[in-house]
């Protein structure tokens, strides 16, 4: 995280994290389509592609201050895991993306262990890091809830911000964004100018 007070500007990297298959790369899509400054961008490290978009978000609750972001995800198997520890390595959030796909659990558990022990190399923790789960593709099991998905990956319900969405209705991915955000924003609220002090957590 980078407080820029000069350009009043917040700055800041998200990566989203997760199972091929998994909807990342539609996510993104979503963020550019809605924030973005420009497309999504495309490069490759080995045989894994890596997406890129970046973002200005103009609704910083404060006057004449923005926020730029830059937000990753790969596509496709990773053929290592250097890469995930590279994106990871300065990540201000993550958004890990499961499946709502019963055939994949232990692939998803083994996923979000792996997050973790990425983190831990980093030295970091996944208890500690700001970190929301975006339950996708949740038209093939709709009688299933967030709660119980919780519960299966064996996190406390209330612990970690999470949303459940469907990958074949149109409607807006932005909402992990915007959790994502509104934990960075309470971080960074400590740092920021205290001339003009409001209070972050109720305007976002």
């Amino acid at each position: 995280m980078v407080i820029d007070s000069t350009a009043r500007e917040l700055r800041l990297k998200l990566v989203l994290v997760g199972l091929p298959g998994s909807g990342k790369c539609q996510i993104l899509q979503d963020w550019s389509s809605e924030q973005a400054d420009g497309d999504l961008l495309c490069s490759h490290v080995g045989d894994t592609t890596v997406h890129r978009a970046a973002f200005r978000w103009s609704n910083f609750p404060r006057k004449d201050w923005s926020i730029r972001m830059e937000a990753f995800t790969t596509e496709g198997e990773v053929s290592h895991s250097a890469v995930n520890e590279m994106l990871l390595a300065d990540a201000d959030g993550v958004v890990f993306v499961a499946p709502v796909d019963g055939d994949r659990a232990p692939a998803i558990l083994e996923s979000l262990a792996g997050l973790g022990e990425v983190l831990i190399r980093g030295e970091r923790h996944l208890s500690a890091f700001p970190l929301v789960l975006h339950y996708h593709q949740s038209e093939r099991m709709p009688e299933v809830d967030a709660n119980q998905l919780d519960a299966f990956l064996g996190i406390p319900t209330g612990i970690v911000p999470h949303v459940l969405t469907r990958s074949d209705d149109g409607s807006s991915l932005g909402a992990s964004m915007a959790l994502l955000l509104q934990r960075l924003l309470r971080d960074a609220e400590p740092f920021l100018p205290q001339e003009e002090v409001v209070d972050l957590i109720e305007a976002s």
